[in-house]
């Protein structure tokens, strides 16, 4: 049964379809208080942009492996959405660390995300978050990066474009939106014996295909803790919570099925070879890797 399930949803990759929104307002080239902006504006019909908008605490470095993780993000996500016109819209603070008040206005296409270097808490190294969603169809519009001020302390260069290509992908709405927790099941886990997951279709069979077919428990796994990464059974994949050693963090087809079951049309060619570890070919319900801060930051959005 659990072939016939996955060959049909491979199946069906190859019947991907472009879903648009009709445009509730336009779009927008932002400013904040001492911040720099950035995005591109080719093939406005066809791809997918993000603009990043950065205050001028952060770094030169920083904002380059952005540009690079955003580029990369653009070239998986495909498909222009309509633009949105803010005219005068307060973004409000991000979240309790931050305690940032931005003022923006103008049109974003398609993404705007405004990033910000703070001192956040324990040995988080970044968090993410969205703060405004379309009317229609819920896909973020407006998202938000902190960035922990001694992040290049501690990470290589690699590993901090692989800190922003996870962050983004939370600006895009993964573990963050309602977008998301339609397919979350059992979770908040409430009692010991439940096991938190992601049950979207191309996510689940493309995790049957990366060797998840021989994992026992509920299909995708979520860490039971904030309910916003893969669970740490799938060892360094991009959107796990706890990397394993050596951290090479690749973007999988799960993570690119989740984002399709969300409602984005996506590239399958931007992913990179990935399979589930031989360690974790059984479920492991009982413990999570979470002892760190969850870099997830859920709040109510406000719709554009």
């Amino acid at each position: 049964m659990a072939c016939r399930f996955t060959l049909w949803a491979l199946f069906a990759l190859f019947v991907l379809s472009c879903s648009q929104e009709n445009p509730t307002a336009q779009s927008v080239d932002p400013h904040a208080q001492g911040a720099a902006s950035s995005g591109s504006d080719e093939c406005p019909t066809q791809a997918f942009n993000i603009q990043l908008q950065f205050f001028d605490n952060v770094k030169h470095d920083y904002r380059i492996a952005l540009q690079r993780a955003a580029n990369r993000w653009e070239s998986v996500i495909r498909g222009d959405l309509p633009d949105i016109r803010f005219l005068s819209d307060p973004l409000d603070e991000w979240d309790s660390h931050l305690k940032a008040h931005v003022s923006f206005r103008g049109t974003v296409d398609d993404l705007l995300i405004i990033v910000r270097v703070v001192d956040l808490p324990g040995d988080l190294a970044a968090s993410a978050g969205v703060s405004w969603i379309r009317t229609q169809g819920g896909l973020p519009i407006v998202s938000t990066i902190a960035l922990d001020d001694g992040l290049s302390d501690y990470r290589t260069p690699a590993e901090i474009e692989k800190t922003m290509l996870h962050e983004i992908a939370h600006c895009l709405g993964f573990g963050t939106t309602e977008l998301w927790d339609n397919f979350v099941k059992e979770w908040p886990a409430t009692r010991s014996h439940h096991d938190p997951h992601f049950d979207g279709l191309f996510a689940t069979a493309m995790f049957e295909v990366a060797s998840g077919f021989s994992y026992s428990g509920k299909k995708v796994p979520i860490e039971r803790l904030d309910g916003g990464h893969w669970r740490f059974t799938l060892g360094d994949e991009l959107m796990a919570k706890g990397w394993t050693y050596p951290y090479r963090q690749p973007l999988s087809e799960i993570t690119i099925g989740a984002l399709y079951d969300m409602g984005y049309n996506v590239s399958w060619w931007g992913a990179e070879h990935y399979q589930t570890p031989t360690m974790a070919a059984k479920a492991q319900t009982d413990k999570d890797d979470s002892d760190t801060w969850s870099d997830v930051v859920r709040k109510p959005v406000r719709k554009r």
